[in-house]
């Protein structure tokens, strides 16, 4: 599962000086395994870095899930 991110920053914003995925930032979030996948959009609660986890919020149902920044564009989510 992956959020893809027009634009993307760190847990603690205070402590770090370069964030990959910044707070309120809306993404599309896509899920899947075994070569299907499902797309959603997706917002950043708090900032992180790259091979940081990230709280996320699917702004249609209010569900949030976590996942691990991998780049500026890229957050991967477990598929449930």
């Amino acid at each position: 599962v992956a959020l893809h991110f027009a634009q993307v920053a760190p847990v603690r914003e205070e402590a770090r000086s370069s964030a990959a995925v910044k707070r309120g930032q809306e993404g599309t979030v896509v899920a899947g395994t075994g070569g299907f996948s499902v797309r959603t959009k997706g917002i950043a609660l708090p900032n992180a870095g790259v091979a940081e986890r990230v709280r996320l919020r699917n702004p249609a149902s209010g569900r949030q899930v976590e996942g691990v920044v991998r780049s500026a564009d890229l957050v991967e989510v477990a598929a449930q």
